[in-house]
């Protein structure tokens, strides 16, 4: 998964990672309707450039 997550919304499939596990995968919109490690991590992100 990229260090910059917003870089993961281009359609391309992403792998969000625990401790070395794969612990999600999908496109970007699939992850974001998870509402799991990768939506949060995105959410979070996003929130830094928002305010």
């Amino acid at each position: 998964m990229p260090h910059n997550v917003s870089g993961s919304s281009n359609g391309r499939p992403a792998v969000p990672g625990d401790d070395g596990r794969v612990v999600e995968h999908g496109t970007h919109d699939e992850l974001m309707a998870a509402a799991g490690l990768y939506a949060d991590l995105f959410t979070l992100q996003a929130t830094g450039y928002t305010g």
